[in-house]
């Protein structure tokens, strides 16, 4: 059974599926996800500790819970629908997934402790210039602005920044000393990040995320733990959640300018996979492992 408990606004309404063709078409489109060389629309990644890969699966009640948050994505036209205190602002309007640039967007389906069911709904990374958290979604792992060390660094980098613009012209030995001063602080304010990226797992670890990065930490690429399937399973495991099941999509236009409209994918192998490992590690894995 499937209760809706009155956790912190991370959850969405099972709406009844308003479009059953655009089911069939995600259903088909998981080959155009799977050449990218993935076994099956899942979740996963290389467990270090435990020698093999944990995952949890993209099944059809979680694809069918994805097309109901779609569906009702494009009908109110809002990324906050469950939240009627900011339908002002332009920032949320979901027209500018297909006027701009589209997005990540997956479900997790979740039991708690008795049993019930609960759904959690994530975004991939910001929400434009409106910022990282949006009510009724589960949270960043951390936000930039909430670490005063970081904003420091990003204002000192941003005046250099004007400083070189403006040595360039007249100074070129300035502008390199200017430009080393940057690069310094830029990537200090990268390790800053990285230090407030704290995730859990099933067994009772926590560790940062550049940690547990299975190519080392100076491997691991900027944007990672802002993916959907990683902050959905921080979420669960932060919530004393089981996952169940998986699905995400990509609503919007893509990087090629086209319309990528409800595709399913699974998580991705540059960011998702090289932490899931960790992360999915002590959670009961019933699931035909990946090779």
């Amino acid at each position: 059974m499937t209760t809706m408990l009155q956790l912190p606004l991370v959850l969405f309404v099972a709406l009844p599926i308003l479009n059953p063709i655009m089911g069939f078409l995600m259903t088909q489109s998981q080959s155009q996800s799977q050449s990218a060389g993935s076994l099956y629309m899942a979740a996963y990644g290389y467990c270090n500790r435990c020698q093999k890969v944990h995952t949890i699966p993209t099944t059809e009640e979680a694809k069918s819970r994805a097309i109901q948050l779609r569906d009702t994505l494009l009908s109110t036209g809002r990324l906050d629908f469950d939240n009627h205190r900011n339908h002002s602002d332009p920032l949320l309007n979901v027209d500018l997934l297909f006027t701009t640039r589209g997005k990540m967007f997956g479900v997790l389906l979740t039991t708690d402790g008795t049993g019930n069911e609960i759904i959690l709904k994530a975004f991939a990374g910001k929400i434009r210039s409106y910022g990282w958290n949006l009510d009724g979604w589960v949270p960043s792992l951390v936000v930039p602005e909430d670490v005063p060390r970081f904003v420091e660094l990003r204002d000192d980098v941003s005046r250099i920044t004007d400083e070189m613009n403006a040595a360039n012209v007249t100074d070129q030995q300035q502008f390199a000393t200017l430009k080393d001063i940057r690069t310094k602080m830029s990537r200090e304010a990268l390790g800053v990040m990285r230090s407030e990226q704290m995730v859990g797992n099933f067994r009772g670890d926590t560790s940062t995320l550049s940690d547990v990065f299975l190519l080392g930490p100076n491997k691991m690429p900027v944007g990672t733990g802002e993916c959907c399937a990683t902050k959905l399973i921080a979420a669960a495991c932060a919530m004393n959640l089981k996952p169940v099941a998986i699905a995400e999509f990509f609503l919007g236009k893509g990087k090629d300018r086209r319309v990528n409209d409800g595709i399913f994918y699974d998580s991705c192998e540059a960011r998702c996979q090289k932490v899931l490992g960790f992360m999915l590690c002590g959670l009961d894995d019933d699931h035909e492992q990946l090779n």
